[in-house]
């Protein structure tokens, strides 16, 4: 096919530079330059360039085949590394719409296709739900829920070299790790995390009880997945990586759910015209958007699996980012502010989106539909708010007024190594304790973003919302984004839970 591209099959060629692409993505320069002449840069466009041709010469749109969108799951895939702009979220979409009128979201023995192609299309089918679950939160868009409620059956926990075009039935299920492994524990991850944060009851009369039942559908599932997953005897160092990633999926859930309760509470203070915490932001989901970020941070960061880790660093926790900011933008001189701000500090450092956000802000630049542009501006509003009261709490520092204790953060395991037991677990950190610490400069991020001064200073009531937990995107140039039901509930307050 290299020797006469022109005579290659496109569905075979688009297959082929997606296979080259994501080689390529998952490779730094020094690696790349110790293979090719060729920068990592020209390569990937190179491939990129091979692979939108031959999809166009395969009339993917009219004639869609299983091929084809294979090369599809696969880009799209690795392109959330190298593109933060809606193209992935669009393309995604698009590749499901293409699979579901040819019936890959269909069981395929029912169609009488044979075992082996009846598996391809089970995975096909299940990569695409998966990149459906993460990439519309990186513009604040709803997944699409229904696609994961399909009653269609999961991939077998099987190896590559168990599947042939010319076999009978497929095997058992392995009593060991496999190469398919990880992307079942995945799916599971995901499902479950639809299946929880997915439509919440809209009476507040019901609300106490469906966050109830939503917690106890998360244990459910952690109880059986350590016994089918995490109990297997290992075989490889990326079962490290499937139980962290699980992992960080049950403190995502858990901290969502530790943010509707306090909604709930707030609600009701207000109904009790009792003082509530400024606009429902409470110290417990704040340890709780702690706990995702440390969760969150062996994976982008390398210690859970290095090799993987370019593909870990697409799956960052904008929520319990979002959140953070948020609460240490109304309380900056709270206990545990300092390893909150290193926590974040350092996922930032690890974000490829984030590493483009200076130059990607314009009008017309590709961070404008990225969710990433509103959280440089929440970052910078909460150092901001940390750096206006540096001056008064440094005298008091200076003066040995501050006792010096750790707060409760130093409970958690920072660098995110796996432990034994219920991957939700979050019962340790007793959040009701109340110590304090020194406000240290360290932690707090350099900006010298100057255009982040004129969004900012664009509304003089901005201070103020900004201490009642209220941040006015409608008035930034990045509103569009704010669609998204868990945004509403992180940012904008989730008005739904107090109707």
């Amino acid at each position: 096919m290299m020797s006469e591209p022109d005579q290659a099959d496109p569905s075979l060629s688009a297959l082929a530079f997606a296979v080259y692409f994501a080689a390529v993505t998952s490779l730094d320069e020094g690696q790349v330059s110790a293979l090719s002449p060729d920068n990592r840069q020209a390569l990937l466009y190179r491939f990129k360039t091979g692979l939108n041709q031959a999809i166009t010469d395969a009339n993917l749109l009219n004639q869609p085949d299983v091929m084809v969108l294979q090369a599809v799951a696969i880009f799209a895939t690795c392109l959330r590394v190298h593109d933060i702009s809606r193209s992935v979220w669009i393309l995604i979409g698009t590749a499901i719409r293409l699979a579901q009128s040819i019936g890959i979201h269909r069981d395929g023995a029912s169609l009488k296709l044979s075992p082996f192609e009846t598996e391809l299309r089970l995975r096909l089918w299940w990569q695409l739900c998966s990149l459906d679950a993460r990439a519309p939160e990186d513009h604040g868009f709803a997944v699409t829920i229904e696609n994961f409620d399909q009653g269609l059956r999961f991939p077998r926990d099987i190896n590559d070299d168990q599947l042939f075009p010319a076999m009978k039935a497929l095997p058992p299920d392995a009593t060991t790790w496999t190469e398919a492994t990880y992307f079942l524990v995945q799916i599971e991850a995901f499902k479950v995390l639809n299946e929880v944060l997915g439509p919440k009851s809209t009476k507040h009369a019901d609300a106490k009880l469906d966050l109830i039942a939503k917690r106890q559908a998360l244990e459910t599932h952690n109880a059986w997945m350590n016994s089918r997953y995490f109990a297997l005897e290992p075989s490889s160092s990326i079962q490290n990586a499937a139980y962290t990633h699980y992992k960080t999926v049950c403190a995502k859930i858990e901290f969502m759910i530790l943010v509707r309760e306090e909604l709930h509470l707030h609600s009701s203070h207000e109904t009790a015209s009792i003082k509530a915490p400024p606009r429902g932001l409470g110290r417990t989901p704040f340890l709780a958007a702690y706990r995702n970020l440390v969760s969150s941070y062996s994976l982008i960061g390398g210690e859970a699996s290095n090799n993987f880790k370019w593909l870990f660093q697409t799956y960052a926790q904008w929520y319990a980012l979002a959140y953070s900011l948020r609460y240490l933008g109304a309380f900056p001189t709270a206990p545990e502010a300092d390893q909150a701000w290193d926590i974040i500090n350092r996922t930032f450092d690890k974000i490829p989106y984030s590493q483009k956000l200076p130059s990607s802000m314009s009008q017309t630049g590709p961070g404008r539909s990225s969710i990433w542009g509103c959280l440089e501006l929440l970052r910078f509003q909460a150092s901001a708010a940390r750096m206006n009261v540096l001056s008064s709490s440094n005298t008091e520092i200076s003066a040995g007024k501050t006792q010096n204790k750790r707060p409760e953060f130093d409970n958690i395991d920072y660098h995110g190594n796996v432990e034994q037991g219920n991957p939700s677990s979050s019962s340790s950190i007793a959040s009701h304790q109340t110590l304090t610490q020194p406000i240290s400069l360290s932690h707090v991020p350099a900006m010298e973003f100057s255009h982040m001064h004129d969004m900012i200073d664009q509304s003089s009531d901005r201070e103020e919302g900004w201490q009642n937990g209220l941040f006015p995107f409608s008035r930034s140039a990045l509103s569009e984004m704010l669609y998204l039901p868990g945004w509403c509930d992180v940012v904008n307050i989730g008005s739904d839970m107090t109707e």
